[in-house]
């Protein structure tokens, strides 16, 4: 069983490098650096594309480890930590995280002064949800 899960692990590694090389559109101007590091507000949806309420709502903090990235994320009473790869050109953000109820992949873009995009559980893949993720004044 250790074997499918590290299949499913490096899957969504793989898929999480893949769509962030694919994403198009600048949002960043030419040679402006911006880093995701710092704490967020988050809003869930169960389904993509969201409802006009949030299903589930939560804080989350991200910090560099040299040219990626770590997180953890607070989500209604489970926790989420994980690795990140930001391409600052497309204003992309991919995580992988674990979590109390499951492994998978999130995929932001930052746009509007916030991140937003889909998000997929490693044991239900075809179920796709929604998440935003807002900085906080102290960022």
């Amino acid at each position: 069983m250790g074997g499918i899960r590290t299949v499913k692990f490096f899957g969504l590694i793989a898929l999480g490098v893949a769509l962030c090389v694919l994403a198009t559109g600048e949002v960043r101007g030419a040679g402006v650096e911006f880093s995701p590091v710092g704490n967020y507000v988050v809003e869930g949806w169960n389904n993509a594309p969201p409802k006009t309420k949030a299903d589930y709502t939560g804080t989350a903090k991200i910090w560099s480890i040299g040219t990626t990235f770590l997180f953890e994320a607070d989500l209604d009473g489970q926790r989420y930590t994980g690795v990140a790869l930001w391409d600052n050109d497309r204003g992309v953000l991919g995580l992988q995280f674990n979590g109390t109820d499951g492994d998978g992949l999130t995929l932001l873009r930052f746009e509007d002064n916030k991140f937003a995009g889909p998000w997929v559980f490693g044991e239900s893949p075809k179920e796709v949800g929604w998440e935003s993720w807002t900085p906080t004044p102290n960022n």
